[in-house]
């Protein structure tokens, strides 16, 4: 495995929300929030007007795991 993987992998805090905006579409900002967890851990689900958005993984690491919540807002 190159060294630079081992590095970007180790994570001892989550980091996130980080928000994108995905498009805008019929009134409405589409966006995603990405959270990067250590192994194991997952995060809350995001918090939205119409309820609540559970996190889904998106990407898996020796020691991480990337998560994406997609929700819209008005």
């Amino acid at each position: 495995m190159p060294p630079y993987l081992s590095v970007m992998t180790e994570i001892t805090a989550p980091i996130g929300p980080v928000l994108f905006l995905d498009h805008i579409a019929d009134g409405a900002m589409h966006l995603s929030a990405l959270f990067i967890m250590p192994k194991g851990d997952a995060p809350a689900p995001v918090a939205t007007d119409t309820g609540q958005i559970a996190p889904q993984p998106l990407a898996e690491y020796d020691r991480a795991t990337i998560w994406r919540a997609r929700f819209a807002l008005p």
